[in-house]
């Protein structure tokens, strides 16, 4: 076990809607967590368990990329990846659920540092949880802002 997060936001779309903005990795991940630049597909055939992306993200003023694959789908309710960032590695899971306002999604998260990097996985949860509220937060309000 190692850095573990979780972040969660309630959306007013119907949870069909949210589940497949979200899958479309490549033109819509760049739109709602504005810390990435870029996502590419980096595998053939349409989005499902296997399809691998390159994320290119600029944090604290430097660019890096990211390599993600994705690990399972199941509609409308879940979206497992794996992805390696730097020297961590690391496992999202995108849960959906229908509430009475619309769409609950939750992100968990977990990363796993090598050797003693471990030691700062407690700071790595608790940063991963802020990036994680505001991508969250600005998938709610650019979801939200198309309903008008």
């Amino acid at each position: 076990m190692g850095a573990q997060m979780t972040s969660s936001v309630v959306i007013a779309r119907p949870v069909s809607e949210v589940f497949a903005y979200i899958l479309d990795f490549e033109k819509n991940l760049p739109v709602w967590a504005t810390d990435i630049e870029y996502c590419r597909k980096t595998s053939d055939g349409p989005v499902g368990p296997g399809t691998t992306f390159v994320i290119g993200q600029k944090r604290l003023g430097k660019a890096r990329d990211a390599a993600m694959k994705v690990v399972k789908i199941d509609p409308n309710r879940t979206i497992e990846s794996d992805a390696e960032v730097g020297p961590l590695s690391l496992n999202l899971t995108f849960s959906l659920s229908e509430v009475e306002e619309g769409a609950q999604v939750t992100v968990n998260g977990d990363g796993e540092l090598p050797g003693v990097l471990k030691l700062l996985a407690p700071i790595g949860a608790r940063q991963g949880r802020r990036v994680w509220d505001a991508r969250l937060a600005y998938l709610k309000k650019v979801l939200e802002d198309q309903k008008a």
